[in-house]
């Protein structure tokens, strides 16, 4: 019989995690201001309850902007140079540039969408970009974390699992393995602190989350064999 392991909590805080890291690397619309991103960070912070010490990022950011004012056109200039171009690209967000040459388009790119098919889920018809974009990927792992907590609450535990077992997967194979070469480049080329500070946000959520599932995976292992 399967033991329901305490993760609901931890699980709903790094789907939140995801889901604001999948918001402010996305291109700036209209509606963003850096006072919500900063409030949404804090936020996280409070929820990790000491396990991700997120204090220097937002300290960061903090200081920058209460010094400089936050031009939302500056930061979407910003947001093309490091991640759209059309000239030069100096941070790509895409997992093949990292890990195949540098290349886009390359092995990852048909990796993960295979990945993502076999777990149930389709990219978006509007989203044109390449599947192992660091958006679709964070928003990938925000989704395993919402599938987890709901089949738990629904008593599910097989299903949650097979999620949890899915997350640990696509971290130990796809998200880890770039996520640091990713925030370099981008801490390299950035003019202001904030995409910085957002890499530097996703890559210590990455890891800390690749631990505890790995972690859990051992207990629940142990367990069976008691």
């Amino acid at each position: 019989m399967m033991k329901k392991t305490d993760n609901t909590y931890n699980t709903r805080f790094y789907a939140d995690c995801y889901t604001w890291a999948a918001l402010v690397l996305s291109h700036p619309n209209e509606s963003f201001t850096m006072e919500e991103a900063l409030l949404g960070l804090e936020e996280l912070a409070e929820e990790a309850a000491g396990e991700v010490d997120l204090a220097q990022e937002i300290e960061a950011l903090r200081r920058h902007y209460e010094h400089q004012r936050f031009d939302l056109l500056e930061l979407q200039k910003e947001h093309s140079y490091l991640f759209i171009g059309p000239f030069s690209l100096p941070a790509p967000p895409y997992e093949s540039y990292y890990r195949h040459g540098r290349v886009m388009q390359g092995e990852s790119s048909h990796r993960v969408e295979v990945f993502y098919r076999e777990t149930g889920m389709e990219i978006a018809a509007h989203f044109k970009d390449a599947p192992d974009h660091l958006v679709l990927e964070t928003e990938f792992m925000a989704g395993l974390c919402v599938l987890e907590t709901e089949a738990e609450a629904a008593g599910d535990l097989a299903r949650a699992e097979d999620m949890r077992s899915r997350q640990r997967v696509f971290l130990a194979a796809h998200l880890t393995q770039w996520v640091g070469a990713f925030r370099q480049a981008v801490e390299e080329n950035a003019r202001e602190p904030f995409y910085p500070a957002a890499g530097r946000v996703l890559e210590k959520i990455a890891f800390k989350h690749r631990s505890k599932l790995e972690a859990l995976s051992v207990l629940a292992g142990s367990g069976r064999e008691s």
